[in-house]
């Protein structure tokens, strides 16, 4: 009984360690009991049933902000919560098996590089296939963290989530030895040095990355107008808040002329129509544009030959679209309704299911003021591999959501904590605009340029320009 209560404790720690909390440190211990626990199982069951317990307790408090959602959708919120919680618990579970493997059956002196292996290793494997989520990597919880975290060019992600669980470990295995602390250290000097190493030189990468000079990205100098309109889902929803919510965004767009901003952009679904369909919204838009003389970024809805698509439009001061990117990562049971013959009949009165929307099969490319950008759409932005895939031949990565769905929830600063790691990753500055925020513009290195408030309208101007 005291393993299964030491295994939640740990679930709740890492839960308090995620963006949102601002206790990030926390997440260089939530391991240790846990790991105790998976030390001390006789048996591969009770491996199993600690890795069900810590993974539930891990994955239910990181996901919570889903149950957001029951607003729209009744209790289908809390059932997507669950659902999502109970299955990336599975790989959890599986861990604990293949660790309890490993404990019992090689030596101590392996493990502080067998397990941080393992556990990357199904880290990596929770984002594959239709189901995969990225979220809730132990690396995230770092993206403050400014030098640690310069790593992720070259390991991504996983390099830091690497760190976290040897350090974890190592403490744990410390703790479980016997005699006073010097025997504890003296018994693990092999492991203990090579977590001691493993950390100096990745903070000294960092710092030493952080003060490197590249050579500058932009020959000439970008003015983007980062538009945040701030309008709460039950509005967006509402069809008789059309107008006056492209209003909204027409006003707060005229505000940032002063500025003589070249590329303007909005959110997801911004405009909540078939925009190149709805003439007279489209006109109101280009007339904008034509007024100051902008290249406009915006999401919107697109349809053809009866296929609706979750869709961004860049388009030029003359008022024509020059590119369109329709959304290629669909979110199940977000923008689709997998296994649709069962879950359909129970997801009816909702109203959201009626229709599929599309994955899209162009390019992700969308080009604006003479810059090629890299585009992706809400959660897109949380995969490791999308972000380079988008990231080749672009000056920039963007990502355009709508998180106004999640409320005040975490779920916004989960969101942006991606975008941190997508730009070091690709050494590209990253832009994020949200509805109702977090709007920001990462540097190449990770660093906030400029971050919105959650819930405010705002403008936020910011010129592309200087080193990469």
């Amino acid at each position: 009984m005291i393993s299964i209560l030491l295994c939640f404790l740990s679930g709740l720690l890492a839960t308090l360690s995620f963006p949102g909390f601002s206790l990030s440190y926390l997440v260089w211990i939530s391991l240790v009991f846990y790991f105790a626990a998976l030390y001390g199982a006789k048996t591969y069951k009770e491996s199993i049933l600690y890795g069900f317990v810590f993974g539930a307790a891990y994955f239910g408090g990181v996901f919570y902000w889903l149950t957001s959602t029951s607003r729209w959708v009744g209790i289908a919120g809390y059932l997507a919560w669950a659902g999502l919680a109970l299955y990336q618990s599975i790989f959890i579970i599986l861990f604990s098996y293949f660790a309890w493997l490993i404990i019992k059956y090689s030596h101590k002196q392996i493990h502080t590089a067998a397990l941080p292996s393992l556990w990357i290793f199904f880290e990596w494997l929770r984002q594959a296939g239709e189901f995969g989520s990225p979220g809730g990597y132990l690396g995230n919880t770092q993206y403050l963290n400014t030098a640690l975290i310069q790593i992720a060019d070259f390991s991504g992600v996983w390099g830091v989530s690497y760190l976290i669980v040897s350090v974890n470990l190592i403490i744990a295995l410390l703790l479980l030895q016997r005699g006073n602390i010097l025997k504890r250290i003296v018994s693990l000097a092999a492991p203990l040095s090579l977590v001691c190493v493993l950390l100096a030189a990745s903070y000294s990468y960092g710092i030493v990355s952080l003060k490197k000079e590249r050579g500058s990205a932009f020959i000439n100098k970008t003015t983007i107008a980062i538009v945040q309109p701030s309008v709460p889902q039950e509005v967006k929803l509402d069809p008789r808040n059309l107008y006056p919510t492209l209003d909204r965004l027409l006003s707060l767009t005229k505000s940032s002329f002063p500025n003589k901003p070249e590329i303007v952009i909005w959110p997801e679904t911004a405009v909540m129509t078939y925009l190149e369909d709805d003439k007279a919204a489209l006109l109101k838009v280009k007339r904008m544009c034509e007024e100051g003389k902008v290249f406009l970024i915006c999401g919107a809805f697109y349809r053809k030959d009866g296929k609706i698509y979750n869709s961004v439009f860049s388009i030029s001061p003359t008022g024509e679209t020059v590119s369109r990117y329709d959304k290629h990562h669909l979110m199940p049971f977000g923008e689709y309704l997998p296994f649709k013959a069962v879950f359909y009949p129970f997801l009816k009165s909702t109203g959201f299911f009626d229709q599929d929307q599309s994955q899209g099969t162009g390019s992700a490319m969308i080009n604006a003021a003479g810059r090629s950008i890299g585009t992706m759409i809400c959660f897109e932005s949380l995969f490791e591999e999308l972000g380079k895939e988008r990231a080749k031949n672009a000056d920039l990565l963007l990502t355009l959501t709508n998180d106004a769905w999640f409320g005040k929830s975490l779920a916004a600063e989960q969101h942006i904590s991606a975008g941190v790691f997508r730009a070091i990753e690709n050494r590209k500055y990253f832009i994020q605009s949200a509805n109702t925020g977090i709007t920001a513009v990462i540097d190449p290195r990770g660093r906030f340029i400029k971050k919105s408030r959650l819930n405010r309208e705002e403008v936020i101007i910011f010129d592309l320009s200087g080193s990469k």
